[in-house]
């Protein structure tokens, strides 16, 4: 809804997703079904678009009352800020809901205020974060790297480390997606069977096969394009690369 999103209702500003005139209006989900039909579209999962902070569980109330109503969304992805003292409070409140599926608080920076949804450069590795990352259990399965993305790959290979889904969201206006995408095909990070997702400006596009990586799908999003690349190995027959899953 626009009138909960300032950042829609407001002044247009240029923005790192580039122009944004056409989203400037209500998009309920009567027309999302009637954009969809006939394309397969099972089931659909909201993340959180940006209403004030203070406002998340309002967010979360909305969805959840339109799903009761319409059957969709199926899934909810709330925003919760990790970085106060503790979260749980936070989280406990939007788990009234069923069908929350997870939280998304992004920490991009820009050098361009403008461009930036993070406060300032080191908000990942504020302590309150990963205090909160502790607390909630799941330490052994988050982990923040606050380095160039080439040492962190690096890292990760001494280390030992495959992922079966890789996503880059690098900055759209520098080469790094490309960079990236190079390292993950001649290294190991990425498993034989991996799908890797990447995003990028829709006026570069990345070469449509790296290595072992080739491109199989985009979906474009105005002047940004998700590019879906998959190794070697992938089969879209397992049960872990299946359209459901």
């Amino acid at each position: 809804r626009k009138a909960d999103l300032p950042w829609l209702s407001g002044p247009m500003l240029p923005r790192i997703f580039g122009p944004y005139e056409p989203i400037r209006r209500d998009y309920p989900i009567a027309e999302y079904l009637a954009d969809t039909a006939g394309l397969g579209v099972a089931k659909a999962v909201y993340v959180q678009a940006n209403w004030p902070p203070d406002r998340a569980r309002d967010e979360a109330a909305w969805l959840e009352s339109v799903a009761q109503e319409t059957g969709w969304p199926h899934g909810i992805v709330a925003f919760a800020d990790m970085t106060v003292p503790d979260v749980r409070p936070a989280l406990d409140r939007l788990m009234a809901f069923p069908r929350l599926r997870g939280i998304r608080q992004q920490l991009h920076f820009h050098d361009n205020p403008t461009y930036r949804f993070a406060a300032r450069p080191d908000l990942c590795e504020h302590p309150a974060l990963r205090r909160n990352v502790a607390a909630l259990g799941v330490g052994d399965r988050a982990r923040v790297l606050t380095e160039d993305v080439r040492r962190a790959l690096d890292r990760l290979e001494r280390e030992g480390e495959r992922f079966t889904i890789v996503f880059l969201d690098p900055p759209y206006d520098t080469p790094l997606a490309d960079v990236t995408l190079v390292r993950l095909a001649e290294g190991t990070v990425a498993a034989p069977e991996a799908i890797v997702v990447a995003q990028h400006l829709t006026k570069r596009p990345p070469p449509p096969a790296l290595g072992r990586l080739a491109a199989w799908r985009t979906r474009r999003f105005g002047e940004t394009t998700l590019t879906f690349f998959r190794a070697g190995a992938y089969d879209a027959r397992s049960p872990a690369h299946s359209e459901r899953a």
